[in-house]
């Protein structure tokens, strides 16, 4: 296995999501919720036009902020509160309110966070769990999208399945936020020439790994697989983070790239 080249510094990164039920099933991440909306029955229409910044907070730690059109929202189920947000306030994924809950940074609907991200808001609801990405986002409505502090095109939705969520990043001297390999080298990060075939490196997240692993997509790394005709060798895998990046693959690919892609995985 050898180098073609090595990337430069300036390369775009980007990383999937993958959302199944039988996906988080096999992670076990947080325990079914009677009548809850499932990622297969989730209204798609959510991720049409969606708007997503990146940010990070002083941990490290990777937050998502999304617009979305009201009339989708209005779909979703709540633990608590209403699924739409308000001038100046936000309807959080099931996961990340736990993630809030548990730094106190909220205890139920209604209260107010002031210094979030460069705004002050408040919680409007909880949506219920949809083993979806959607559990990750911070929903916002359009004054406080547009004033929260966060960077948008960093993560996008592209091609035709609305699963599919990337990350790119124009320099890449070293992982995003607090982000960690647990297996894996950075200088494998490159493409690589198998019988001269082309292979894209991948780095996969926690969870993404171990739901391909359960799926026998992979052993070990140096692995290879093929999908929607481009071809991956696993690289490395990342250390648990607790966000959005644990259902994550990092690759080394432009947006128009990805958008030629359509579904993977």
């Amino acid at each position: 296995m050898i180098f073609k080249e090595k990337f430069p510094l300036a390369v775009t990164l980007a990383f999937l999501i993958i959302a199944s039920i039988a996906y988080f099933g096999v992670e076990g991440i947080g325990n079914s919720i009677s009548g809850m909306a499932s990622a297969k029955n989730a209204p798609n229409s959510i991720y049409q036009d969606i708007q997503i910044k990146l940010a990070f907070n002083e941990k490290g730690e990777a937050k998502a902020f999304a617009l979305a059109k009201n009339n989708a929202l209005a779909n979703y189920a709540v633990l608590e509160g209403n699924p739409i947000p308000e001038k100046n306030s936000m309807v959080l994924g099931e996961t990340e309110a736990e993630i809030m809950k548990a730094e106190k940074l909220f205890s139920k609907q209604g209260d107010k966070i002031n210094g979030f991200f460069g705004i002050s808001t408040s919680i409007e609801g909880v949506l219920m769990k949809t083993n979806s990405p959607i559990d990750f986002f911070h929903f916002l409505s359009q004054a406080q999208f547009e004033g929260i502090e966060g960077e948008s095109g960093r993560l996008f939705l592209a091609g035709e399945s609305p699963k599919n969520i990337y990350y790119k990043n124009y320099i890449f001297e070293d992982l995003p936020g607090n982000l960690k390999l647990a297996e894996g080298k950075l200088n494998d990060y490159g493409e690589h020439q198998i019988v001269g075939k082309t292979y894209y490196p991948v780095i996969l997240g926690a969870d993404e790994a171990k739901a391909m692993l359960a799926e026998k997509k992979f052993a070990s790394l140096g692995d290879t697989f093929d999908e929607s005709g481009k071809r991956f060798i696993i690289i490395g895998i990342l250390k648990r983070d607790n966000s959005i990046f644990d259902i994550a693959r990092i690759v080394p690919l432009s947006k128009a790239q990805l958008a030629k892609i359509g579904k993977m995985g």
